[in-house]
């Protein structure tokens, strides 16, 4: 696993317009299933009271600063201190919604357009294949 999610198997390499039309096929695959968008917003949204958390910090420690209470380095260290582990968890929460419900859309979008694909794994099957030599599941 690398820091992006895999789509498909890195062999298959589609030109420029080939991803830009599966991405947006896949696109609309993802809305017409509402549990796949539900789902992808609700993961997208993990991160939310964290954001609302720094953003009341942040007012917080503006109020401090205007008083003169925070020196302007420490109030901007700390408030960019405080977006480092809300980044975090808004990049894993993404990463976790775009394997989950977006991927397997992609995958379908790459079978509609003619390449054999796993939709579990994105393993590029033959045309023949019944069965994923990678995760087992049948076609």
């Amino acid at each position: 696993m690398g820091w992006l999610p895999d789509l498909a198997d890195p062999t298959f390499r589609p030109g420029w317009r080939e991803q830009v039309r599966l991405h947006w096929v896949a696109n609309i695959i993802m809305l017409r299933s509402w549990q796949h968008t539900v789902g992808f917003i609700l993961w997208s949204l993990i991160a939310l009271p964290g954001w609302l958390m720094w953003a009341w910090f942040f007012l917080f420690l503006a109020a401090l600063a205007a008083k003169g209470s925070l020196s302007t380095s420490a109030f901007i260290g700390t408030t960019a201190l405080g977006l480092i582990p809300i980044l975090a968890i808004q990049h894993l929460a993404f990463v976790v919604a775009f394997r989950r419900h977006y991927a397997p859309c992609y995958r379908v979008a790459m079978n509609r357009a003619g390449t054999p694909v796993c939709e579990r794994c994105g393993h590029l099957l033959g045309q023949s294949a019944m069965e994923c030599p990678e995760c087992g599941r049948v076609a």
